[in-house]
Order: C-alpha cells, then sequence, then structure tokens
C-alpha cells in the first residue's frame, strides 16, 4: 500500500459523501478486490501478502463508515483488528491515530502516528494529524515544524490557520500570527471563536485598537455561550474605554551638557588669508542644552488621529554666547492607521513652522509639509516612504538699499533663502521585538535658492542600528549620514581656494560631500526617565575649500524624562 493510497484524512477535509455512497463505494471496492484474486497468478507469498491487504482495506473502509457515524469504539475494534492482519497497513495506522485522538487518547494516538510517519515520512495528511496530537498536549515545539509544513503546501487546511496563529501568538510574532488567522479555514465553531478571540489581542497589540474590538466582538457572535464570551466582552469594552481615557497629552524634558569642538564651523587651513585669520579665533566650548517637547492628541475619531506639538530648543556656549541658539518649532499632523491584509499601516500629514536665532538674532524661519506612509510588511520588516516640501528664509542683508544694480545682483547670487522638495525612503529590519535594528534610507532633494550660488540637487544616504545588551537593558545605537550635493551654476563669488577675482569669469562648480556619524549609549530607568551619551561627528569636503571644508565633534551628555 503506497503513500498516494492514504484518503483524505478525516480531520484535514470532511468527505463531502454520505453513508449512501459510501457504502456503493465499498461493494465496489470488494467487486474489484475479488476480480484482482481471480485474475492474478497464483505464487503462496504474494497471495498471501495481498490477501492480508485486502482484509486491511476492507476493514479500513469499514473504518470510515463508523467515523462518519461518530462510532469510534467500534472504529477501534475495527482498526485494530486490521492490523493485526496488516501491521504496517499505512491507512490502518493513520485511521488508528484519527480514532484515538477522537477518543482522547492522545499519548497512543502519538505512537500510532509516529510509526506511520517513520513510513511516510513526506506523508502530509500524518505530518498534520501527528501535529494536531502534539498541539493538543500542548507539546508546541513538537508541534511546530510539523504544522509548519503542512501551512507550506496546504494554508488552508481546516482549522490549520488556528493553530499556526497561536503558536506565533506565542513567539509573539503578532504579525505572523494575525497572518494566518486570515488565512486559515475553519467550520468548527469552537476554532472559529479562538481565531476570532486571538485576532483580536494581536491587532490591539500591534496598535489597532479599533479592529481589535470588532474582532472581539465577532468571538462573541460566533458563540454566544462559551468560556472565552466572557473575556472577550470585558476585553472589548476595555479596549473601547483604554481609547477614551487614554491620555491625550504626552511630553519630554531634557537637559545636558555638551562640548563641540567648532562652534563656528571655521573652514580647515587653505592659505587664504582670510581663512588663516578665521582659524585664529576660538571656536572649541563646553555649554549647556535644554530642550522641552509637548504633544496633545485632539482629535481621536476610530483610526483617525491629529495632533498639536510644540517643541523648544536653546543651548548656551560658554564664552561663544553669539553661537547660542534658541528654536521654537511648532506642528499639526493627521494620522490614518490601518491594516492591509495583515500587515498595519499609517499614513499621515504633517505641517511644521520653526523659527531660529543664533547669538540673539534672527536667523532661520522654515514652514514644512511632509506626507509619508509606513507599512509593516512582518515582524521584522518596515518600511516607509515620505515626500515634503520646505520654505526656508535666512535673514539677510537688505539689498534694496543697494544702488548699484551691478553690486545688487552679484549680492544676490549669495541669498540662501530657498524651497527645497524631498523625497525618500527607509527600510529597518527588526529583531527580538526592536531590540535590535538595521535600518537604511535613500532621499533626494532639490534645493531652488534665490541665489544661483545655492541651487543643488542632493542625494542622502542613510544607515544605522541599534543593539540592546544583555546587560542592564543598555541600548547602543549608530547612525550614518552622507548627503552629496551637486550645485547648477558655477559659483561666482569663490575659486577652488579662495575669492574670485574681480572681472574673472567664474568657472567652478560646487560638489559637497558632508558625512555625519552619531554614537549614542543610553539607559532607562524607572518613572520614564533616560541617561545619554552622544558623540557627533560632522566631515564636510568641498571642491572650494574656503565654504565647506571643515570637521566638528560634539559631544553631549543629557537626562530626559518622558510624561
Amino acid at each position: 500500500m503506497g503513500v498516494q493510497g492514504v484518503r483524505e484524512p478525516f480531520m484535514v477535509v470532511e468527505s463531502s459523501l454520505t453513508k449512501k455512497p459510501r457504502r456503493i463505494r465499498l461493494a465496489l471496492f470488494l467487486l474489484l478486490n475479488f476480480l484482482y484474486f481471480i485474475l492474478t497468478p497464483f505464487t503462496p507469498t504474494s497471495s498471501l501478502v495481498y490477501a492480508q491487504d485486502a482484509i486491511a482495506d476492507v476493514l479500513v473502509a469499514e473504518v470510515i463508515l463508523a467515523i462518519d457515524d461518530q462510532r469510534f469504539d467500534e472504529a477501534l475494534t475495527l482498526i485494530t483488528e486490521a492490523l493485526e492482519s496488516s501491521p504496517d497497513h499505512l491507512e490502518a495506522l493513520y485511521y488508528k491515530g484519527v480514532v484515538l485522538m477522537a477518543l482522547d487518547r492522545l499519548d497512543e494516538a502519538i505512537v500510532t502516528l509516529e510509526h506511520a510517519q517513520e513510513q511516510a515520512p513526506n506523508n502530509i495528511s500524518i505530518a498534520f494529524q501527528l501535529g494536531v496530537a502534539y498541539f493538543s498536549k500542548s507539546e508546541y515545539d513538537k508541534a511546530e515544524p510539523l504544522l509548519l509544513r503542512v501551512f507550506e503546501e496546504q494554508p488552508a487546511t481546516k482549522n490549520l490557520g488556528y493553530y499556526i496563529g497561536f503558536m506565533r501568538y506565542r513567539h509573539k510574532n503578532y504579525q505572523g500570527a494575525l497572518q494566518a488567522f486570515q488565512v486559515g479555514a475553519s467550520d468548527d465553531p469552537r476554532i472559529l471563536q479562538l481565531t476570532r478571540f486571538y485576532s483580536g489581542l494581536a491587532l490591539a497589540i500591534l496598535g489597532l485598537p479599533e479592529k481589535a474590538a470588532d474582532e472581539l466582538g465577532e468571538a462573541m457572535r460566533v458563540r454566544t455561550v462559551s468560556p472565552i464570551t466572557g473575556p472577550a466582552d470585558r476585553l472589548r469594552d476595555s479596549l473601547a474605554a483604554a481609547k477614551t481615557t487614554e491620555d491625550r497629552l504626552h511630553g519630554q524634558v531634557q537637559v545636558g551638557a555638551f562640548y563641540d569642538s567648532n562652534v563656528a564651523v571655521i573652514p580647515q587651513s587653505t592659505g587664504e588669508p582670510t581663512i588663516e585669520e578665521l582659524r585664529k579665533q576660538k571656536s572649541e566650548a563646553s555649554g549647556a542644552l535644554a530642550s522641552f517637547r509637548l504633544d496633545y492628541s485632539w482629535l481621536r475619531h476610530g483610526p483617525v488621529e491629529s495632533s498639536l506639538s510644540y517643541s523648544f530648543f536653546h543651548n548656551g556656549n560658554n564664552q561663544l554666547s553669539d553661537f547660542n541658539v534658541v528654536n521654537h518649532l511648532g506642528a499639526l499632523g493627521l494620522f490614518y492607521r490601518g491594516l492591509m491584509a495583515s500587515m498595519p499601516f499609517q499614513t499621515g500629514i504633517q505641517f511644521t513652522v520653526d523659527n531660529t536665532e543664533l547669538g540673539g538674532e534672527q536667523f532661520l524661519r522654515r514652514y514644512s509639509g511632509t506626507v509619508f506612509g509606513t507599512l509593516v510588511e512582518s515582524q521584522h520588516h518596515l518600511t516607509t516612504i515620505q515626500g515634503g516640501v520646505q520654505s526656508k528664509g535666512f535673514e539677510e542683508l537688505d539689498l534694496s538699499q543697494v544702488v548699484s544694480p551691478a553690486l545688487r545682483a552679484a549680492l544676490e547670487q549669495d541669498v540662501r533663502s530657498a524651497t527645497n522638495w524631498m523625497a525618500g525612503i527607509t527600510h529597518i529590519i527588526r529583531f527580538e521585538q526592536d531590540r535590535h535594528l538595521i535600518r537604511g534610507g535613500f532621499q533626494i532633494d532639490r534645493d531652488a535658492a534665490i541665489g544661483e550660488n545655492f541651487d543643488y540637487t542632493g542625494y542622502r544616504l542613510q544607515a544605522g542600528g541599534l543593539y540592546t545588551l544583555p546587560w542592564f537593558n543598555i541600548r547602543l545605537r549608530y547612525d550614518y549620514d552622507v548627503h552629496f550635493r551637486m550645485y547648477d551654476s558655477p559659483n561666482t563669488r569663490f575659486s577652488r581656494t579662495g575669492l574670485l577675482p574681480t572681472g574673472i569669469t567664474p568657472h567652478v562648480t560646487q560638489t559637497v560631500t558632508e558625512q555625519t556619524h552619531i554614537v549614542r549609549i543610553e539607559k532607562s530607568f524607572p518613572n520614564n526617565i533616560t541617561l545619554a551619551m552622544d558623540w557627533q561627528n560632522t566631515f564636510s569636503r568641498s571642491n572650494i575649500d574656503i565654504l565647506f571644508n571643515f570637521d566638528r565633534q560634539v559631544i553631549s551628555w543629557t537626562a530626559a524624562w518622558a510624561f
């Protein structure tokens, strides 16, 4: 009896045959066996083996009828008789396992099904039943590889989606669990209710409380009277109450100290007199910093949320107060959370306005609009795409008072105020519930400045990672950013190493490569307190040395409290 002779498993796919067609099939089976016995040449050994298999086949057919009628004790007697006739009969072993499972004699069923699997290790039906037997005994480590094999080949097998989803849920793979629950099929009300119940739990953990409440409501409707109905009802009410009472106001206060090796961003030595004079000035300093942020969710309606934010930043440089920075930023965001198949996503749009003062004087004002979409493809993968436009206005000289048109036109070439367009994509690989991360991204941006000397097209590559140490949950983070800027026109003010002589036609088109490395060590403490140390290194190189050739290191120590 070959592997292909195993009939459709009783617990995998219920037969659509009624009892009457089953009995007709049994009669035809007996007739064909009789003809085979008459027409086959006689040899003692072959006839004996065939006779034993034929008897077992007949008994297995009767077992199937008994299973259909749920006469499991009778089925067990018949299947035992079949195995006495043919001890290694594959179908008989399989159905004995099925019957023993129906009688809740799981240990005996496992022994029988393991014997069957030894004969047919690639048989999906046997693997499924053996996996279900292990699952029923809560031996999930043994059940998982068997059921996963079936899931890869026949994901729509009845009840299988629940088994796989439940085991993934235990491993905290909530998105994988949700995927299995959605793929699975069942007509067993108990399995359907459990599937809905754990789907609701997974959705709640994934940050989709509205959809979680819907699933828990369905769990109660599948079976109105069951041990799960009460917990599902309470969980649904808890989710609704949590959404209503969840704190709408969040914030963070941060204080710290820093050391900056090049506060004034003085270029490297070029031999040009102006630069050498600048380099004589003190540019390194230590100081203190403070920041404050508030976020208020003023609108929450189902999956839609809108928030208002305000942040303040100030640093003070010892002995270099002309480079103290004060920044105010306000933001308005609108977000939508949903589910695409089993993949959570969030889309949103945000508008920000920020103002920066340098040394107590107005320096820069920016207005920004950003749209983004984030898709959680799986437990380990997350992708964000974004695009935006920003209008930035630097505090420039008032050129309207310049009388000479030629001089005014020359000065206008250095006006940095611009409109910036940006688009990019970032992908994150996640491990151990985000204890470890790997990040990579790419952006392209275009600066359309008033002054042609500052028009550029830029390309930005980003990479980084997060690793959480096994000791004290200390987190190590590294971020790398390199920005290539290709300017559009030859610079009208500078040659490669100095000021462009008057009357000389410009011929140097600037290119800049700016690299930033950030290393961070942080440790969280009770009451939402985090201590961190950051080390930022910036290296900028340009073919016009006087402008963008500089190095800068900033080390900071901060303490933050979130509320």
